[in-house]
């Protein structure tokens, strides 16, 4: 099992590399990616007429992509896998399909949000000194690191349901923004209505917005990270037990109807 886990990993992060490697374009975009969201974030604050800096405005950029990396990523790798016919091998794995292209992401996941997060050191170190800007940029990869955690037991059932629907583009076309929107992502959770803040509630996305918020504004404080962990780890737990179970259910009528 030990040996299985590392293997996956290893190939996750070699399939990864060599993508970005041999395909320059996809690594600019990869790069000029952030920005983009960046300025995305900051007109939807001038339409609102919110303040923000920039260093609030690249930590609500790399939540938003981190989020939408994990919830979409996992279901279009096997979306990629089915539509070159390599998903039937998933299957064989002892971890289970799901697991796997999950444990396969992870490397992706981390080594892209490494780099998205690399590329804000300059615009950082215009507002902040060198070594400040260092240690933001640490803060906020900690941050998406441990953001992970709650969302993958989501990510699993949500792919899942990708691939037993047939149709893949619906469920990820309207899903994930849908999710981001009630999260706080986008809007403040203030200015949406009383119905969809209480769905707020229900999704491990908004616990990762407001403890990005939090992050701004506390980030020397030692305590704040002592209770982002705790408080991540205890929505890891809560929503993986749930969410993993349901993924556990939606993979068996999957593989009883094919892949």
């Amino acid at each position: 099992m030990k040996h299985s886990f590392l293997n996956m990993l290893r190939a996750g992060l070699f399939f990864e590399v060599s993508i970005l490697k041999n395909n320059k374009g996809l690594l600019f975009t990869l790069l000029a990616r952030p920005y983009l969201v960046l300025l995305m974030l900051y007109f939807l604050y001038q339409q609102i007429q919110a303040e923000t800096s920039p260093k609030d405005l690249v930590l609500l950029s790399l939540t938003v992509m981190g989020s939408i990396d994990v919830l979409w990523d996992i279901a279009g790798r096997g979306i990629i896998l089915r539509m070159h016919g390599i998903l039937p091998y998933y299957t064989v794995v002892p971890e289970g399909l799901l697991v796997s292209l999950t444990i396969t992401f992870l490397p992706k996941y981390l080594l892209e949000n490494l780099l998205k997060t690399l590329v804000f050191l300059p615009l950082l170190v215009i507002y902040l000194d060198l070594l400040s800007a260092l240690e933001y940029v640490a803060g906020v990869f900690f941050l998406l690191i441990l953001g992970l955690l709650p969302l993958i037991g989501l990510s699993m059932l949500l792919a899942g349901l990708t691939l037993m629907a047939k149709e893949e583009s619906p469920w990820l076309d309207w899903i994930t923004p849908i999710i981001l929107l009630a999260s706080g992502a986008i809007y403040p959770l203030s200015v949406l209505p009383p119905w969809l803040q209480a769905i707020s509630r229900l999704l491990p996305t908004t616990y990762i917005v407001e403890a990005a918020d939090m992050l701004t504004q506390d980030l020397e404080t030692g305590g704040f990270f002592t209770s982002v962990i705790v408080a991540m780890m205890i929505l890891s737990i809560g929503y993986n037990i749930v969410t993993a179970s349901l993924a556990k259910r939606a993979e068996e009528k999957l593989l009883v109807r094919g892949i």
